[in-house]
């Protein structure tokens, strides 16, 4: 994802990252209704498509390390729900400690000793804590004082939000087309989200 970020806008990357949680939603899909929601998932998609140059052409490559990123995504959805019957701090912690045993060794292969530089372990200490344990660890408190649903919601804003963020804080400027295509993917995964009916759990044993 990081490196996506070198070619293309951090709201469109989040957009293009944010495919894989919701193909992978959609392919439960039973409801007419998230035809619909299919179908503005791939209007948005196909809006960040780079068929053109020029102003507004996102690179290809920026745009491929996005879905990989987004198909990550999906996998830590799948094999999350595998590891929940841990608490959901040890959940984290296993899945940091899994991510960073695959990625450490390509840093090393990449930048060598200059990775022991001081001032690079503690933004790397830092990147780590702001970006990853701490969102994760605040979206599971999240998830036990609001319904699954609202969460969800919320968290389908997150392109739009990034591409906010990159404005106000990257000046980053889209195009038009391209902020209709953040909007078909939230409004996609919106939809996706408020039909789907939540399992119905019985009340807890006293």
């Amino acid at each position: 994802f990081y490196m996506s970020l070198r070619t293309i806008p951090l709201g469109l990357a989040i957009a293009i990252e944010f495919m894989g949680p919701l193909t992978l939603a959609l392919l439960h899909s039973r409801k007419a209704v998230h035809f619909v929601c299919i179908g503005f998932a791939v209007l948005g998609l196909g809006l960040l498509l780079p068929l053109k140059t020029g102003v507004g052409a996102l690179d290809p490559v920026g745009m491929g390390l996005a879905a990989f990123a987004g198909l990550c995504w999906a996998l830590y959805i799948v094999f999350g729900k595998r590891l929940s019957h841990l608490h959901a701090g040890q959940s984290v912690a296993l899945g940091m400690s899994v991510a960073a045993l695959v990625v450490v060794p390509f840093g090393v292969a990449h930048a060598g000793m200059a990775l022991l530089n001081p001032a690079i372990v503690l933004a790397g200490v830092a990147v780590a804590i702001f970006s990853s344990a701490l969102p994760y660890s605040l979206e599971m408190v999240a998830l036990r004082a609001i319904p699954k649903r609202t969460f969800g919601v919320v968290l389908s804003a997150e392109p739009a939000v990034g591409a906010l963020a990159g404005l106000i804080i990257l000046h980053e400027h889209l195009t038009g087309q391209q902020w209709l295509a953040i909007a078909a993917i939230v409004a996609a995964s919106v939809g996706a989200i408020a039909t789907t009916r939540e399992p119905q759990t019985g009340p807890e044993p006293v």
